[in-house]
C-alpha cells in the first residue's frame, strides 16, 4: 500500500516544489532536501526507506526537481530565448473559426507554414539541448534510484522477499502454479532483468514530473523552457548502431551457449533500455508532426493512456510503431517531413 501512495503522494510534491522555487533562498538550497531525506532514510523502517528509493519514490522526485528546476525555469537571460513560445494552439483554432469557409483554408495555410518554420527552427537550436538534458537526467535518476534498491536489495533475505511476493501475486492474478525449474528461472530473470526494470520505471516517472513541474512553471511565472520535452528529443544516429551491436550480442549469445548467461541479459537490458529511448524519440515525432498542423500534441498522451485502460493490446501496438518511427527516422528524416508545413491537401 506504501508502494502505491509514492506516485500521486509525489505530484503534490512536485507541484508544491515548483511553485515556491521562484524564492531565491529556496533555489539557493534545492539540493539539500534530496540530501537530507536520503540520510533520513537509514534511520527508518524497511518497507518505508524502500518506498522512499523506488523509481517512483520521494527521494527520486527530490533529484529530479533538482536537476531539472534551475533548467525549466529561466532565471539567466541567456536562456530566456528558448522560453519564448508562439500564440497557443488554441487562439490559433479560434481565430480560424472566426473566419468564413473561404478564406478559412489559406489562412490555415499561412497560419501552419508560419508555425511550422518556427518549430523547425527551434528544433534546431535546442534540440540537442534538450536531448542531452533528459539523457542526463534520466541518468542521475536512475543511478540514484538503482543505487538505493541495491543497496536494501542487499540485506539478508530482502530480495527474497520481494521475489516471493512477487511471484504470489503472478499465481494469484494469472491463477497459474509455477514448478521449481520455472521459479529458479524466474528469479534469476528478475535478477538479471531488474536494471532495465528500474530503467523503464524512471524513464516513466522523469518523463510525468517533468510535464508537471513545466505545467506548474507556466501557471506560476508565465513562462517555462520546454527542456524535457519530446517534441524536441532527437537521439544522435550512434544510438542506432549501438541497438544494433547489442542485438547483434544478444543472437551470438543465443547461437553459441558456451557464451555466459551474463552476456545474453547483459545484451537484454541494453536493447529494452535503448528501445525506450527509442520510443521516446517516436512519439516526439508524432508530437511534433501534430503540433505542425496546430494539432495539440497532449492529444497524444491522452490516446496512450485510453489505449492503456481499455485497449492494452493496442497500446502495445503504438510502442512498436513509435518504436519503429524512432529507429527508421534516423534513414528517412522522419522529424525534418514531419515538421514541414502541411501541403493543401
Amino acid at each position: 500500500m506504501l508502494l502505491l501512495l509514492t506516485f500521486p503522494l509525489n505530484l503534490i510534491w512536485g507541484g508544491i516544489i515548483a511553485w515556491f522555487y521562484k524564492s531565491e533562498s529556496f533555489r539557493q538550497y534545492i539540493w539539500a532536501p534530496p540530501v537530507v531525506l536520503a540520510a533520513v532514510s537509514y534511520f527508518l523502517a524497511a518497507d518505508i526507506s524502500l518506498a522512499l528509493w523506488t523509481p517512483n519514490g520521494l527521494i527520486t522526485l527530490l533529484v529530479i526537481a533538482a536537476f531539472s528546476l534551475p533548467k525549466i525555469f529561466p532565471v539567466k537571460e541567456d536562456e530566456r530565448i528558448f522560453a519564448l513560445e508562439p500564440p497557443p494552439l488554441k487562439l490559433l483554432r479560434d481565430k480560424l473559426k472566426s473566419v468564413d469557409r473561404e478564406n478559412r483554408q489559406d489562412l490555415y495555410q499561412k497560419m501552419v507554414e508560419e508555425y511550422a518554420r518556427f518549430l523547425f527552427s527551434k528544433s534546431d537550436a535546442f534540440s540537442q539541448r534538450n536531448t542531452e538534458f533528459f539523457l542526463k537526467g534520466l541518468a542521475i535518476s536512475f543511478a540514484v534510484s538503482f543505487a538505493g534498491l541495491y543497496y536494501w536489495m542487499s540485506a539478508p533475505g530482502a530480495l527474497e522477499t520481494v521475489i516471493q511476493k512477487t511471484m504470489e501475486e503472478l499465481n494469484n492474478s494469472m491463477q497459474m502454479k509455477l514448478t521449481p525449474e520455472e521459479k529458479s528461472g524466474f528469479q534469476t530473470s528478475i535478477i538479471y532483468m531488474s536494471p532495465v526494470l528500474v530503467f523503464i520505471s524512471t524513464s516513466i516517472f522523469f518523463y510525468l514530473i517533468m510535464n508537471l513541474l513545466r505545467l506548474i512553471s507556466v501557471i506560476r511565472y508565465g513562462r517555462s523552457i520546454p527542456y524535457g520535452t519530446l517534441v524536441f528529443f532527437n537521439l544522435p544516429q550512434y544510438f542506432v548502431w549501438l541497438f544494433v551491436g547489442a542485438g547483434g550480442i544478444y543472437f551470438l549469445s543465443k547461437i553459441f551457449p558456451s557464451l555466459e548467461t551474463f552476456f545474453i541479459f547483459a545484451s537484454l537490458n541494453f536493447i529494452v533500455a535503448l528501445s525506450i529511448l527509442f520510443i521516446f524519440h517516436g512519439n516526439g515525432i508524432v508530437m511534433a508532426f501534430l503540433q505542425a498542423r496546430l494539432v495539440a500534441s497532449s492529444w497524444v498522451f491522452t490516446g496512450i493512456l485510453l489505449t492503456l485502460l481499455f485497449f492494452p493490446g493496442g497500446f502495445l501496438f503504438l510502442q512498436i510503431l513509435f518504436l519503429l518511427i524512432g529507429l527508421f527516422d534516423f534513414f528517412f528524416s522522419f522529424r525534418n517531413k514531419a515538421l514541414q508545413p502541411a501541403s493543401e491537401n
